[in-house]
């Protein structure tokens, strides 16, 4: 039980400093809202980040004519990532967007009552619920939104309904996902095919094989570590910011999801398997997707970014070749086959690209990704 001591009292020290520094003013206030979430019988913290960059003169035109200029972005982030982790890259892709509103949902590994929304299954309903209630504030509405389950969805105490206000602006969806949350975004893009038309997947999980359900977490896990040491080493590369940031951003996300898990055995549905859901969050984010799995034959847009030095999701491994810098279009084609049949034969326009960096790539080389994110979108 050390471990568990020794863990509470750096999340307690690292929590001390962070509202230290925001009191005298060394962190900059995000536009984050923490939220008490009800689901399957269990009580589940959540976070949601808005962006809303319009001009004010955007705004006005916006609802005069009940239309945005551009897609909604949807970020989700990877494991153990907070709200407030990536800021400034969230921030910029959302200036740099059309709509020039970014939402970024978050919430711990559901783990109630119903095994069967355990997981990302059940993210994918509080996700879409977190959504839904932050635009709702702003005069937005989710267009074409459908309930995948029937089971509610309470935030700070009030049932998210699954009747849209007619009043509201409608909205489509742009789902982009980092690490574990690019397979968050097909699965997204999956289960509300209505409202999603653009996917991102950087960094992604998803397109490759982790060996047997039974150990493919375990595997995970050991490249997520060697992931980690290796992100560490870049510090002496001109990457120190973002690394440190990794690491205490990896550390404190596990942590506090274990605290929660807590919070949920004593006052919601208990189970022992709910204080190793970070596992299960690690061993969901070595499923591998396809058309069989989660298709998506309703995008329109498909970009798939991987950094050329990445050792967790390498390029190589969702490829059958070695020499990945130096593809064919006959090659990438292949790639598509495997993963996206359904968007060569519906003509979905189609962005694989090998960029700078590791993991760590999109905030390293930020503007290099942000740009390959939206190429096609904003032409």
């Amino acid at each position: 039980m050390s471990w568990i001591l020794i863990l509470l009292i750096v999340v307690l020290i690292a929590y001390g400093l962070k509202i230290f520094a925001e009191k005298n003013g060394l962190l900059p206030k995000l536009p984050i809202e923490r939220l008490h979430i009800h689901f399957n019988g269990e009580p589940i913290i959540g976070h949601c980040l808005i962006w809303d960059m319009r001009s004010e003169t955007q705004r006005h035109e916006n609802k005069i004519h009940q239309h945005l200029d551009g897609d909604i972005v949807v970020f989700f982030h990877g494991h153990a990532q907070r709200a407030n982790d990536g800021s400034h890259f969230t921030k910029t892709l959302c200036q740099k967007s059309k709509s020039r509103i970014l939402i970024l949902p978050l919430v711990y590994t559901p783990f109630g009552k119903e095994e069967k929304w355990r997981g990302d299954a059940g993210k994918m309903i509080i996700l879409m619920a977190i959504v839904r209630y932050g635009l709702k504030k702003m005069g937005l509405r989710v267009e074409g939104f459908e309930p995948v389950s029937d089971l509610p969805v309470y935030i700070n105490g009030i049932q998210v309904v699954n009747e849209d206000n007619p009043e509201c602006i409608p909205a489509k969806l742009m789902v982009v996902g980092w690490s574990h949350g690019a397979a968050l975004a097909r699965l997204f893009a999956h289960h509300y095919s209505k409202s999603v038309s653009y996917i991102v997947q950087m960094s992604p999980s998803g397109f490759e094989s982790w060996g047997s359900p039974q150990l493919r977490g375990a595997y995970l896990f050991i490249g997520f570590i060697i992931e980690v040491i290796l992100i560490s080493l870049t510090m002496f590369k001109g990457s120190f910011k973002p690394a440190l940031g990794a690491g205490f951003a990896i550390l404190k996300g596990t942590a506090g999801d274990f605290i929660g898990s807590l919070y949920s055995n004593f006052f919601g549905n208990f189970h022992w398997g709910k204080f190793f859901r970070s596992y299960l969050d690690m061993d969901q984010c070595a499923i591998t997707y396809d058309d069989d799995s989660a298709p998506v034959p309703q995008l329109k847009h498909i970009v798939v970014l991987y950094g050329k030095n990445d050792t967790l999701f390498e390029p190589e491994k969702a490829f059958p070749f070695k020499n990945i810098h130096n593809l064919t279009q006959e090659e990438v084609n292949q790639f598509w086959m495997r993963y996206y049949p359904s968007a060569l034969t519906t003509g979905a326009s189609l962005t694989f690209k090998v960029l700078s960096g590791n993991h760590m790539g999109p905030l390293v080389y930020e503007e290099e990704y942000i740009n390959a994110a939206l190429s096609g979108i904003n032409s």
